[in-house]
């Protein structure tokens, strides 16, 4: 199986994260730590797998889990 192509650009914040998810609609995606996208579009799973993939992982701001009171 081989890899479907993508271009890969690493977000420097959430605003530009979501101004290119915005841009590129369906022929884009989020990817961070524990997604499991890169095995889906080695496996072919995708109709029409995104051209672009965007970083969410060098975003300081998503290090973290809050708990409050709720969960």
């Amino acid at each position: 199986m081989n890899l479907q192509p993508f271009e890969y650009v690493p977000a420097d914040s959430l605003q530009a994260a979501a101004a290119l998810l915005r841009e590129h609609g369906e022929g884009a995606a989020a990817i961070a730590g524990g997604t499991d996208l890169l095995g889906t579009l080695k496996d072919a799973i995708h109709g029409t797998p995104p051209e672009l993939l965007i970083g969410l992982k060098p975003l300081a701001n998503l290090r973290y889990v809050n708990a409050d009171a709720q969960g």
